[in-house]
């Protein structure tokens, strides 16, 4: 064949690639029309929008995110929609839609409810019930009387909640205990504090995160500002050593002199990665057949409280 019919040869391939690429997308089953379905149903147009068939790098533009858009159109300040908020949509989009995890979802928790927000509280319940629309979708609040102000709200979107004070191990084992546990995503976007933060992941970690699942901590920026409990466990400090134990295998090889690893605070078991971006970090559990993980804490030990907070903690405390 000459050069000029193998040119010819290939545009009409490049051509019947794009139709069928149209056609595909034009059909009601495509996933473009299941998308833009699932925007219209969240009130958001997508008159004049283009929804690629795909996109280039390893992570989802946030204009191509379900998760983006509905959260835009609940008012959460969990996307970077508005120059104060956050930009979450980078790993929720990453966990639930590139991995495609949202439909396998079937029990979600998040601490905090946004009682103290200036949009009110509610509207994460209503996001996940909306992104979620077949899951077991929980709460848990430290405000009860904000709770029970909001109570016809969460009823409306079939959204339940247990309520208490996120630092204290006797509530987190109540939550499980009330709750069932058995959670495919926890979620903590609660008070912020280090205390609140160590101590609700090493016991719901462990007790109520389904194995495979993914424990999300947000806010993680202001863990030098709210400076609590013992004044040691510094969020971004644990997380950090969490990770070089989990890179380095907890680390079991020789350093050389002056760069030995120096550790402060216990590995949890069952971590099989972290994964972090701005404010944000992504714990995944570890698969019960995964035999390179963890399995013994390194360490026990929970914050204790001194002048802060409401309770003793103690690791085993139910």
């Amino acid at each position: 064949m000459t050069p000029q019919g193998l040119a010819a040869m290939a545009s009409m391939l490049v051509l019947g690639i794009f139709l069928g690429r149209q056609s595909m997308s034009s059909r009601p089953d495509s996933p473009q029309h299941t998308f833009r379905r699932a925007l219209a149903d969240a009130g958001v147009s997508t008159q004049g929008n283009h929804i690629p068939t795909h996109h280039q790098g390893f992570y989802m533009p946030k204009e191509s995110s379900l998760f983006y858009n509905m959260a835009v159109s609940t008012g959460t300040d969990k996307v970077s929609n508005k120059p104060h908020h956050h930009a979450y949509e980078f790993l929720y989009s990453k966990y639930f839609e590139t991995m495609h995890r949202r439909s396998a979802t079937q029990k979600l928790l998040e601490i905090g409810l946004g009682c103290t927000m200036g949009y009110g509280p509610g509207a994460s319940s209503k996001l996940w019930r909306m992104f979620l629309p077949d899951a077991e979708v929980w709460q848990a609040e430290y405000n009860a009387a904000c709770v029970k102000e909001t109570q016809a709200k969460l009823d409306e979107v079939g959204v339940k909640v247990v309520t208490g004070d996120q630092s204290d191990t006797t509530v987190l084992h109540r939550w499980i205990k009330e709750t069932g546990g058995d959670f495919d995503v926890i979620i903590d976007d609660g008070g912020h504090t280090n205390m609140q933060m160590y101590n609700s992941f090493i016991v719901l970690f462990e007790h109520a995160l389904k194995a495979g699942g993914v424990y999300i901590i947000e806010d993680i920026g202001m863990s030098r500002t709210y400076v609590d409990g013992d004044r040691n466990h510094i969020a971004i400090d644990w997380i950090k050593e969490w990770l070089d134990m989990t890179v380095m295998h907890n680390p079991v090889e020789p350093a050389e002199e002056g760069h030995a690893f120096v550790k402060h605070f216990g590995l949890p078991r069952h971590i099989k990665s972290i994964e972090c971006s701005t404010g944000i970090c992504a714990f995944t559990k570890c698969r019960l057949s995964d035999d390179r993980c963890a399995n013994q804490y390194a360490d026990h030990s929970l914050i204790s409280y001194s002048d802060s907070g409401t309770a003793l903690a103690t690791a085993g405390k139910k």
